[in-house]
């Protein structure tokens, strides 16, 4: 961003100081503006991700929620381990406005957290150390870098969904 008011402002300046009548000096800073400004956009497009790649960055939870528990005549589970596509997912079940829904994510980024724990669903993300940092960069890793953490109960992790109709 700052890449494109500094190329407006330098446009515009340029184009100002090199026209010599007043009428052109009017007509032709306007679009010396606005070239400076693609200039600064195709500069930011080139190297803004690769500053993105070099600034400081920290993580943060972006999202945390309960995790409700399906419960059978025999346990109760709130994380299921399965196979989607030949990938291995866990599905697990949050309250929305519209009541319980299952949703799913990837076993790549998950890590499982068993013991004396409230159950819940945490994702990390990673994000610019500086908010300044999105003025001059864009963030490449933001799709890439985050990870849930799952705190569940001990042995209430199952590989199978079957319910008792008791």
């Amino acid at each position: 961003m700052l890449f494109m008011v500094f190329g407006g402002i330098v446009g515009g300046i340029a184009t100002f100081f090199v026209t010599k009548e007043l009428i052109n000096k009017i007509l032709l800073t306007i679009p010396g503006i606005i070239l400076g400004v693609i200039a600064g956009l195709i500069t930011y497009a080139l190297i803004g991700g690769l500053i993105g790649t070099m600034v400081p960055r920290k993580e943060v939870i972006t999202e945390e929620q309960k995790i409700y528990a399906l419960n059978d005549s025999s346990s109760i589970t709130y994380i299921y381990r399965g196979y989607m596509n030949e990938k291995l997912v866990y599905r697990y079940v949050i309250e929305t406005d519209k009541g319980k829904h299952v949703e799913k994510v990837a076993a790549d980024n998950c890590y499982i957290k068993e013991g004396d724990y409230s159950p819940k669903i945490v994702k990390h993300n990673s994000v610019f150390a500086n908010a300044w940092f999105y003025m001059i960069a864009y963030d490449l890793k933001e799709d890439s870098s985050y990870y849930y953490e799952f705190y569940v109960p001990k042995n209430t992790v199952t590989e199978q969904y079957k319910i008792d109709l008791e």
